[in-house]
């Protein structure tokens, strides 16, 4: 999603831009790397589902998007290890 938001009230000074953030299609593509990870374990599994959707949910409103996938990547993985 792209967000750009016009000029602010004072004259002249642009507002905040939002750029995209991942895909649905990038997402898919994480979440197989992350459950060929579990090896088919079903707990690992629903564990990396859980992860993910938190991850997401984290960095939902986070105003550079631009990393957001390897945030969310990382923040996942950290989260499975048990860090």
């Amino acid at each position: 999603m792209v967000v750009r938001v016009g000029p602010s009230s004072r004259a002249g000074a642009p507002g905040p831009v939002r750029s995209a953030g991942p895909t649905e299609a990038q997402l898919g593509q994480l979440l197989a790397r992350l459950l060929a990870d579990a090896n088919g374990d079903p707990a690992h599994e629903r564990a990396v589902r859980e992860h993910l959707a938190a991850s997401c949910q984290r960095y939902a409103t986070a105003r550079v998007r631009e990393f957001l996938l390897i945030l969310i990547e990382r923040d996942v993985r950290r989260r499975l290890s048990g860090a």
